[in-house]
């Protein structure tokens, strides 16, 4: 009879010993717990570029709405005076200083500056695009003509015009429209009238009365009954791109000259905007069409006949948030960047020539 086997613990059974993992076991679990971790890894970093590149669209789109918001208003009040269609116009404003010429088309409401220009480079050395400047009237800031006598206005309670400030004058029958610039000895209720050479913007006559500009029909100029009239101040931004912090961004100028004399800084106003172009319809009979600034030139009256803008721009992201390359159309050509930033296209057309 065999005897049974002695254990040396006999207080555990060996029926319910627990053994542990092996090596296998544990290896396959190390690698299932690591491939669970990479696989949710790779689902954060897919929701995270996910939620990226919906808050760049999301801020390239509202970019994109408030720069062309912000020209587009402007463009509405250009040429808007306080006048009739058969009001005459003239300007007696000149300057000699080529970055200060873009001032004295005031009369043509509108102005397109073409790219890489004389004209632009002096403005803004810096600018990478074309520019639109925009004119209008501000009928908040109106002075009404008390008196004149010995080359000085005066109005009704004082105003707020100082030396080189931009002006128009509407006479009381509204049938002549002037601008001009006032004069060094402007203060209080007066407002000097002269012809200062050594002045950044100048008066090129002391006559108000006609259709006329420094160059183009001036001798036609005549004494004009003030009396009863309406000072206006003339109000006014150029606009175009240009960079800064290595982002493009939509600057603008203001008309007119600050207190030292001097142009306006350029001013940043929107982030992201990368090109810019404008089709400006002009409307004269069989040349009608839409053309290009480079077409109409520096000729007034030609920019007087423009009757829509047609405005079109790239807004960019601000960081590369593409998985790759994206295309995009602008101006009519179908554009393959190397970068991987998001780009969208945005058009308007804007009817001008708002008259009362």
């Amino acid at each position: 009879m065999k005897m049974p086997l002695k254990l040396k613990y006999p207080h555990i059974n060996r029926y319910n010993r627990v053994l542990g993992f092996g090596i296998l076991e544990v290896f396959i679990s190390f690698s299932l717990g690591i491939i669970i971790i990479v696989l949710m890894w790779r689902v954060l970093l897919i929701m995270n570029h996910n939620w990226v590149n919906y808050n760049e669209k999301m801020q390239l789109q509202q970019n994109a709405q408030t720069a062309i918001d912000i020209i587009t208003t402007d463009l509405i009040n250009s040429s808007y005076m306080k006048y009739s269609k058969n009001t005459v116009l003239a300007s007696t404003i000149k300057t000699n200083t080529t970055k200060l010429s873009w001032m004295t088309y005031f009369h043509a409401g509108i102005l397109g500056i073409p790219q890489g220009s004389k004209q632009l480079k002096a403005i803004d050395s810096q600018a990478k695009s074309e520019a639109i400047a925009v004119f209008y009237l501000n009928a908040d800031a109106e002075a009404m003509v008390a008196n004149y006598e010995n080359g000085f206005l005066y109005t009704s309670g004082n105003n707020k015009y100082s030396y080189q400030d931009l002006l128009a004058l509407i006479n009381k029958d509204k049938d002549q429209l002037t601008l001009f610039t006032a004069g060094s000895m402007s203060y209080n209720n007066k407002i000097h009238i002269a012809m200062n050479s050594s002045a950044a913007l100048q008066n090129c006559t002391i006559n108000f009365k006609g259709s006329f500009t420094c160059n183009n029909n001036l001798e036609s100029a005549s004494k004009l009954n003030m009396l009863g009239g309406t000072i206006l101040k003339q109000e006014g931004y150029i606009y175009y791109l240009r960079y800064s912090n290595k982002m493009p961004n939509l600057y603008r100028k203001k008309l007119g000259l600050t207190k030292s004399n001097r142009g306006y800084n350029a001013e940043a106003l929107v982030e992201g905007i990368e090109q810019l172009s404008i089709w400006y319809k002009y409307t004269d009979g069989d040349n009608s069409g839409y053309f290009r600034a480079n077409d109409l030139g520096d000729d007034i009256n030609q920019w007087q006949q423009v009757t829509a803008i047609c405005l079109e721009i790239v807004a960019r992201s601000r960081t590369e948030a593409a998985k790759a390359p994206m295309d995009y159309f602008f101006a009519n050509k179908l554009h393959t960047p190397k970068d991987k930033y998001i780009r969208q296209t945005y058009s308007t057309t804007i009817a001008i020539r708002n008259k009362i």
